[in-house]
């Protein structure tokens, strides 16, 4: 257990194997070529000067390898009602319904909306859900790390992050650290995995706790039930889930999915529509 907003313990937990300091957001040593977030930037612009410098040699001249797809699979046709207050209307329900059945939820319980990204969701979360600097709570598989904009969004909150690699010692934190909500990371990027039914005891914990829970399930929504035949993110007791439209499989265009009791979901949407994070994407996937 560390808490992220604090120094590290020891020097091991400062440096990688080869000495080079770790960036405490990121979770990794950056070296000298891209130091900090800023560079990141400069360096998704360089990629894009050089894909159009590429296009001007004719078609396939690249290809997006990250695993990721992101893409808008759209025929003219899907784009006639296109206006951003009236087309959500025709296809919001259907995407509701859809996002809450890729879950595993039910349509009488849950209900379904889309954020820009995966960070939003957790951002909106923390927002809606910190009090009073309480800590936030976020369990990782063994060796693994939350996403990095978990512990920004718990510095734009107020709050601490209490991490824990080894969900085998929640029994007992809870209410020692007594947080205002938990996150969960069921797999982390790197394929780390807290296995289905340490799963279902870390998050039933939880809501024995009175812990409202999010359960990031950006890789297990897809690899947990189709690989390993275990639970769906809403057939656990969490109170919302989250995925990306994006990653395993599924096909995109780039966004959170996210699921949850109904009294969760309107929360959430309400701190996301203030800040500026909901989906305007969510009218074009009425070709879905």
């Amino acid at each position: 257990m560390h808490t992220a907003d604090a120094p590290p313990r020891s020097e091991s937990e400062r440096v990688d194997p080869f000495g080079n300091p770790i960036d405490a957001v990121v979770g990794y040593a950056r070296g000298m070529l891209l130091r900090n977030s800023g560079d990141d930037i400069r360096r998704l612009a360089r990629a894009g000067a050089i894909v159009r410098e590429r296009a001007h040699r004719g078609a396939n001249r690249s290809w997006n390898l990250t695993g990721n797809a992101a893409r808008m699979r759209l025929e003219p046709s899907d784009l006639a009602g296109d206006d951003e207050w009236i087309a959500p209307a025709f296809v919001e329900q259907d995407l509701e319904r859809r996002i809450v059945q890729h879950f595993g939820g039910m349509s009488d319980v849950h209900r379904g909306l889309t954020l820009a990204r995966t960070s939003a969701a957790i951002l909106t979360w923390i927002l809606s859900h910190a009090e009073n600097h309480r800590p936030i709570l976020s369990v990782v598989p063994p060796g693994g790390r939350a996403h990095s904009s978990l512990p920004v969004s718990a510095r734009a909150a107020g709050s601490p992050v209490v991490e824990i690699d080894s969900p085998t010692l929640l029994h007992g934190l809870v209410a020692r650290v007594q947080p205002s909500c938990a996150i969960v990371t069921s797999v982390t990027s790197e394929l780390e995995v807290i296995p289905g039914e340490e799963l279902r005891r870390v998050v039933t914990t939880l809501s024995e706790a009175g812990c409202p829970t999010l359960l990031d399930d950006a890789y297990g929504s897809q690899l947990r039930p189709i690989l390993f035949d275990g639970p769906r993110g809403l057939e656990l007791d969490v109170d919302a889930v989250v995925a990306n439209g994006d990653k395993a499989a599924l096909g995109g265009p780039r966004c959170a999915l996210v699921a949850g009791r109904a009294e969760t979901i309107t929360k959430i949407a309400a701190t996301a529509s203030m800040i500026g994070v909901d989906a305007i994407s969510r009218i074009l996937f009425g070709a879905a």
